[in-house]
């Protein structure tokens, strides 16, 4: 079993500790999976505008078990996953959990940093992930910070402590399956996402 726990803000402090948990090298923000754990890649950039992004395009070949701790700094996880089960995955947002069996499911759901998350999956789990990492202040920035100080608050907190999650239509997994065809040689990645 794959065993990672976490609780920080920044994507590319989490990738470099997974690396270094593995024994994996970093090569431009792209990480290739030592195929002993899994197949594939898990990949970080950060966008011009703030955003920073985590890409995962992987069949895990043990069992993984992934825990973010709650953390006392507030930042949202918006995470859009398309998963095949060959067996079963367990998903768990403050304890409320859902458990998953031989399926395809493919969701969005935004998780917040307050309150924690897990997921355990079994080998042969494959995931294609795109999650985007959003502070509070650049919520606020983008919702407008009336808005954010008045309502959002309650309302984020709601959602993101449930799994609440919303089936990917057709468009989200064409979107999915372009940037899982980017190559660690695309030129001007930022560009291409």
């Amino acid at each position: 079993m794959f065993r990672f726990e976490y609780s920080s803000a920044d994507y590319a402090q989490i990738v470099h500790a997974i690396a270094r948990k593995m024994q994996a090298e970093i090569s431009n923000g792209w990480l290739v999976f030592p195929g002993h754990l899994a197949t594939g890649y898990i990949r970080y950039f950060s966008l011009p505008n703030g955003l920073q992004v985590i890409i995962i395009n992987c069949k895990a070949h043990v069992p993984w078990y992934f825990i973010r701790k709650p953390d006392t700094e507030e930042y949202y996880s918006l995470r859009f996953d398309d998963v095949s089960i060959p067996g079963k995955m367990l998903i768990s947002v403050q304890g409320e959990e859902q458990e998953k069996q031989r399926q395809r499911f493919s969701v969005a759901y935004l998780t917040s940093s307050l309150f924690g998350w897990e997921y355990l999956a079994d080998a042969g789990t494959e995931i294609r992930a795109v999650n985007v990492l959003m502070t509070k202040e650049w919520l606020g920035k983008f919702l407008g910070l009336e808005m954010y100080q008045q309502i959002l608050p309650a309302y984020i907190a709601l959602k993101s402590k449930s799994l609440n999650m919303e089936p990917l239509d057709p468009y989200y997994l064409e979107l999915i399956e372009e940037i899982m065809q980017e190559k660690p040689e695309t030129p001007f990645p930022a560009l291409y996402m």
